[in-house]
């Protein structure tokens, strides 16, 4: 069981982008089996700490491999690679997250169909172009495919999630022993 918050982050450069595809999962819980899942709401009922979101790495579904989603799965990838080679684009979500291994599942399950793009008008471009994909902007705007906007002045980068989490981890490593 992890904190998302706690088990991920990215380099400074794209960490606005990082926080804005996350925006709405960097307090989700991430347990591996239905028993964690369990255990976890009976605590939070046990001490009457309220309620928290999980999201559960599922590994059992099968893929589905029938004709149409063949079909669906060769449109989405050529639509992939038609995005990719617009000058807007700077990179998929899924690739500016470091985490381990083991949590690696989790960011690439959430952000699989996320864009990162260079500005706001880049973003929503694209949108129309390619409505089924989420995009976040290097400034931290983000643009939902179901068509939510999230956008407005930006945080300083000590405000972030993920900021804050480096500057803790700078600290720790500039104090002495």
């Amino acid at each position: 069981m992890a904190l998302l918050a706690s088990i991920g982050s990215s380099d400074d450069e794209y960490r606005m982008a990082a926080e804005a595809a996350l925006r709405y999962n960097v307090n989700n819980i991430l347990i591996t089996s239905l028993e964690d899942l369990r255990r976890g709401i009976n605590y939070l009922k046990e001490n009457d700490l309220g309620r928290a979101s999980f999201y559960i790495l599922d590994q059992h579904h099968p893929k589905d491999r029938g004709f149409f989603q063949v079909v669906e799965r060769f449109f989405n990838k050529r639509r992939r690679k038609k995005l990719m080679n617009d000058k807007a684009f700077v990179n998929w979500a899924t690739n500016i997250i470091q985490t381990e291994k083991k949590w690696r599942s989790f960011f690439n399950n959430l952000l699989n169909n996320t864009a990162i793009v260079k500005d706001f008008d880049s973003a929503v471009r694209l949108s129309s172009e390619f409505p089924k994909i989420s995009y976040a902007t290097m400034s931290g705007d983000f643009l939902d495919g179901s068509g939510i906007i999230d956008s407005g002045a930006s945080p300083e980068f000590e405000e972030t999630l993920f900021g804050k989490k480096q500057l803790l981890d700078n600290l720790k490593s500039e104090l002495p022993v």
